[in-house]
């Protein structure tokens, strides 16, 4: 039941963002797209990591429509060799802003957002995190947001910088690796599959195989009594 809740939570407060982005007339998120991918294509590297550390990072990621800066960075990559470089920068910026997570959670700066309503997020993460262990992070290191707070979640449970670093490297290599393959082989069609309605579908989803879980051990623990 609490982890449908904080799925319930989660699609809430997309569904929130999204309006209240709307009614403060910001830019949808096509026009983001392309802005984003302009400055890509003027600037650079240096644009790309700097867009993969501000999605990487707790709360800020929210902003961000899912997956945004390896969709576009690599979409719009004009070569083979161009799409590597773009996830090597990518992989760079999200781990760079992983270890800053994982420092907010360590050292208790991570209280200052939970006035922003991720108290209820992190401390889920957390329990998921303790629970499962290592596995955890690399079932959750396919989306930044959800990265940001397990990497949050390993810091306030105080495991070992050294091991936390190289797991998440390792499952950011494996996902980055996997995304950019996809994109890649899809050209700029990827671009249609990233934006709000691909948060809100992915939450969705999220949502849904909560209530099956929850239908499914239901159902065995009354088999069991």
């Amino acid at each position: 039941m609490r982890n449908i809740k904080t799925a319930l939570y989660f699609l809430i407060a997309m569904g929130v963002l999204i309006g209240g982005w709307y009614l403060l007339d910001l830019p949808p998120d096509y026009e983001l797209k392309r802005m984003i991918g302009d400055a890509f294509q003027t600037y650079g590297p240096i644009v790309i990591y700097l867009g993969s550390l501000l999605e990487g990072l707790l709360f800020i990621g929210f902003y961000f429509p899912g997956s945004l800066v390896i969709f576009l960075s690599v979409a719009l990559a004009g070569s083979p060799l161009a799409a590597v470089k773009a996830v090597v920068f990518v992989t760079l910026g999200l781990y760079t802003a992983y270890i800053i997570d994982y420092l907010l959670g360590r050292y208790g700066w991570y209280r200052l957002l939970t006035r922003f309503g991720l108290g209820e997020s992190i401390n889920e993460t957390r329990e998921r995190l303790e629970a499962r262990g290592w596995r955890y992070i690399l079932a959750t290191f396919w989306n930044p947001a959800f990265s940001a707070l397990t990497a949050t979640a390993a810091g306030i449970l105080h495991l070992p910088l050294r091991s936390f670093a190289l797991m998440a490297l390792g499952a950011l290599i494996l996902w980055n690796t996997f995304w950019g393959v996809l994109v890649y082989s899809l050209g700029e069609a990827a671009l249609t599959i990233v934006g709000f309605k691909f948060v809100i579908i992915a939450a969705v989803l999220w949502l849904l195989y909560e209530i099956v879980r929850a239908v499914i051990t239901h159902r065995r623990e009354s088999r069991g009594e």
